[in-house]
């Protein structure tokens, strides 16, 4: 979705750990801005978000009241309409993001701020320690802070004490107080409902800095002390804090004032150090909270205690003798008290005892005979519920046999009806073929009675010379020569050369690239060219996917072009045929031809594809060596599968030593030989007026994407490497971009990354249809890979053979579904495979009703 989403984790009922839910408190839009979800039943039906995969790690990251973002989530599907325990949207545990520690600071009301003199207020304040480092107080119409929070173990309380830092750049043991309107004008401060209670955060700690704010200073005792101690008023020693050197530091400080205070900022301190000085010399138990908080903490502290203690050491012995033993015979006297009250007790409650169990004894007496009464009445009872029971049992028993045995006739009576409903329809159905068969007749009749009668005719005709030249003609057909003797005079011809392209591949493809550069039309990569001549080379059929405009069919006319099989001036060329295939073409006729038993010819389609074929077997023409390739316009507009039978077979075997039946009697004539360099390069759209490709040829094709492009006029091309070499030899070619299965592997990162994609579209546990890729698709992707990394790709020749061998293949529904393609977009993603995951996202972008296809 657009917006992310301020989260914590809610209560979870799910066993698997991966799985959990999120509770959605407010949207943030993209400028951080914060907008409370007020009505979250509407929003989110069901309430929640649903985790369905690294809810464990989630968990781990962030804890279980701590506010975080998560940053996407989706539809999850129409389930959640009928089904009240299922959620609307779902997300992952990898799109959760913890907060910056300077964002959405708390804010609690608390009636009293720390005590200045200890820097520590103890309150039972609801706040997560592992969640906040910082928060403020609100005090009445204003905000204190930055207050950090400690945990207060024995008390099991929290501790607020002021940070030695902060985030607004105040002066050490200084916090800030702001007007609580001022704040809210400026919309820094936000209420949220969490849990059903209304809290208040502060958006951004850092936007404080800019807004009028009163430093107070909070230094507490023990600090102040200390700091003064820095500034060389107390000096530590033997006596460094005998009552002496304490007015000693007094008077120093009286004289001296003016002068040694210019530190601080104010007199403030000073005066608080004046009175914690005159409390130390006045009240005995001040002085030792002194002892306690400061002469431990220095070295002339502790020197100071260790000299006092040998000094009045049997004295101050005595006195704390004197008074453990008084304290001991208080506690004594108030434990015999206790013991006396506690003996007493247990008198009473031992007569109590004695009370309940005679109590109990006779009660036990009379339940014993009420029980032996009830007994006797239970089992008479009990015998004629029984009876009773048996006897309906009985009559139930026999209403159903009834029952079976009047379904068992209704089940045999179906069955008749049902057979003969069969019989009825097999005899409808051998009628209608009959009466079909009869048509067939009567049309054959009637052809062989005008084939008869035209014979007949053409006998007694003066033009039969004319139709004998015809015969003539079809008949040199048959026997492999031209009834048109001039017809190839302006055929181009293909220009030879002895160019080593195995040696020169790069530079050859960046030629292609810079010849596609230079025709002011679609513009092509390295990589792009590159994949076009390895799919070219390997095999038997090349398709290009798109929308209407994307240059498909002029992608392949100008490759036909640059590789030197036509020209500019001549369109016609024994290696390049361009066929527009019609619509309703239903079988090889169509785009080959057929043989016409009645006339004792073969017919050629009109595509000219017999004869573009049957000419490579005349060794006269040099051009043979060269690629021979074909172009199937606009293919899907009828079934491939259907009129291009004859070569689909031709996608898995030897092509050099396969042929196509013609059905010609004569053995001379009836084989079609297909040459080794024969390839199919056809284009498709992908609309309502098309044909579906079937999952066989799929499964035998790589199916290239073409976007719309709009950078592809006026690139810059590199003329110092732009060549005219011709056309390369087929053998070259194949050489240069093909390679046998047995030699072809993987690399590490790209063996691993396909076994995981593999093992995820065959995954059962997903419920849902699965993806199987074949050894055949496995095998062109090894080869591909194998040729594509010797090249030097910018993109992961891996992520081109997804594109083309597997992505194709997706054609399913549901939800579940989804979620093995949402797992297939982080594989993708984990690996870099950027070019098919965007094809991926196409996917998602395009699916209507929850159906997701490549096409």
């Amino acid at each position: 979705m657009d917006k992310n989403l301020l989260v914590k984790r809610a209560p979870s009922y799910y066993h698997n750990p991966e799985l959990g839910l999120l509770e959605p408190i407010a949207y943030i839009d993209e400028n951080g801005l914060c907008e409370p979800i007020h009505n979250v039943q509407k929003d989110f039906p069901n309430g929640k978000i649903w985790i369905s995969k690294g809810f464990m790690d989630l968990s781990t990251r962030i804890g279980d009241d701590e506010l975080f973002i998560l940053e996407r989530y989706e539809i999850s599907g129409e389930d959640w309409q009928e089904n009240s325990s299922k959620h609307k949207f779902y997300s992952f545990g990898n799109a959760a993001r913890k907060l910056n520690p300077h964002e959405f600071i708390p804010v609690v009301q608390h009636d009293s701020l720390p005590n200045k003199a200890t820097g520590l207020l103890f309150s039972d304040i609801d706040i997560p320690i592992s969640s906040y480092f910082f928060i403020f107080i609100k005090n009445e119409n204003a905000i204190y802070g930055p207050f950090r929070v400690l945990e207060n173990k024995q008390e099991k309380s929290k501790i607020l004490s002021i940070p030695p830092q902060t985030p607004l750049n105040l002066p050490q043991d200084n916090i800030a107080k702001y007007d609580y309107q001022t704040l809210l004008e400026k919309n820094e401060l936000i209420t949220l409902s969490i849990d059903n209670d209304v809290k208040i955060f502060i958006r951004k700690t850092h936007n404080l800095r800019s807004i009028k704010y009163e430093s107070i200073d909070f230094i507490s005792d023990k600090n102040l002390i200390k700091l003064f101690m820095t500034q060389g008023f107390l000096k530590e020693g033997k006596n460094a804090f005998g009552k002496a050197a304490v007015r000693n530091l007094q008077k120093s400080i009286e004289e001296y004032g003016s002068e040694k205070i210019k530190f601080f900022e104010n007199t403030d301190r000073f005066e608080r150090v004046k009175k914690l000085l005159s409390d130390f010399l006045t009240q005995a138990d001040y002085g030792q909270k002194i002892v306690d908080e400061f002469l431990f903490t220095t070295d002339g502290g502790k020197v100071f205690l260790n000299d006092y203690f040998e000094k009045h050491k049997d004295r101050l012995i005595k006195d704390k003798r004197e008074e453990l033993e008084k304290e001991i015979s208080e506690k004594k006297t108030k434990l015999l008290g206790e013991i006396d009250k506690l003996e007493e007790q247990k008198k009473n409650k031992k007569e109590e005892l004695i009370k309940i169990q005679e109590d109990v004894h006779r009660e036990a007496d009379k339940a014993k005979v009420q029980i032996d009464k009830i007994k006797q009445q239970t089992e008479e009872e009990t015998h004629q519920e029984l009876s009773k029971k048996q006897k309906e049992l009985l009559e139930k028993m026999n209403n159903l046999e009834l029952e079976i045995k009047e379904l068992e006739e209704k089940k045999t009576k179906f069955y008749d009806e049902q057979n003969k409903i069969q019989t009825y329809q097999d005899l409808e159905k051998k009628t209608n073929y009959y009466e079909e068969r009869i048509k067939e007749l009567i049309e054959k009749e009637t052809d062989i009675k005008k084939a008869v009668e035209t014979q007949q005719n053409l006998l007694a005709s003066p033009s039969l010379g004319d139709e004998l030249v015809k015969f003539k003609t079809i008949k040199s057909v048959l026997e492999n020569k031209s009834s048109y003797p001039n017809e190839d005079l302006n055929i181009f011809l293909i220009k030879s050369n002895d160019f080593n392209l195995i040696e020169n591949r790069k530079d050859f493809i960046e030629n292609l690239v810079n010849s596609f550069s230079k025709d002011n039309s679609r513009s092509f990569t390295y990589d792009e060219i590159a994949n076009l001549l390895i799919c070219l080379s390997q095999s038997f059929l090349t398709i290009l996917s798109g929308p209407p405009g994307t240059g498909k069919t002029s992608t392949a006319l100008r490759l036909a072009k640059f590789l030197g099989l036509v020209s500019d001036s001549n369109k016609t060329s024994r290696n390049f045929l361009n066929i527009a295939v019609g619509r309703g073409w239903t079988s090889s006729r169509d785009i080959l031809g057929f043989y016409n038993s009645l006339k004792d010819v073969y017919q050629p389609s009109r595509t000219g594809l017999y004869q573009f074929l049957k000419k490579h077997s005349n060794e006269e023409f040099q051009d043979e060596k060269f690629l021979k390739l074909v172009l199937m316009d606009e293919a899907n507009l009828s079934s491939i599968e259907h009129y291009w039978s004859d070569f689909l077979a031709m996608c898995d075997t030897d092509i050099a030593k396969t042929a196509i039946d013609l059905g010609i009697p004569d053995p001379n004539h009836r084989y079609l030989n297909i040459p080794d360099s024969l390839r199919f390069i056809a284009t498709i759209n992908n609309d309502d007026t098309t044909e579906k490709l079937s999952p066989r040829l799929i499964d035998r094709s790589p199916i290239i994407s073409l976007s719309y492009s709009y950078d592809d006029v006026n690139e810059e091309y590199d003329d110092e490497i732009s060549f005219d070499i011709g056309a390369v030899t087929y053998d070259n070619l194949k050489e240069s971009f093909d390679i046998s299965i047995n030699e072809a592997k993987l690399d590490g990162e790209e063996q691993v990354a396909l076994d995981k994609i593999i093992e995820l579209l065959r995954d059962s546990r997903f419920n849902s249809k699965t993806i199987e890729i074949s050894h055949r698709k496995r095998n062109a992707i090894y080869k591909y890979c194998y040729i594509a990394n010797q090249l030097n790709f910018d993109i992961k020749p891996m992520d081109f053979a997804i594109s083309q061998h597997i992505l194709p293949l997706i054609n399913g529904s549901g939800s579940a579904f989804k979620e093995r393609l949402e797992n297939l977009q982080i594989i993708l993603e984990q690996y870099g495979y950027l070019k098919s995951k965007k094809i991926l996202d196409t996917i998602f972008n395009t699916s209507e009703y929850d159906f997701y296809s490549f096409f």
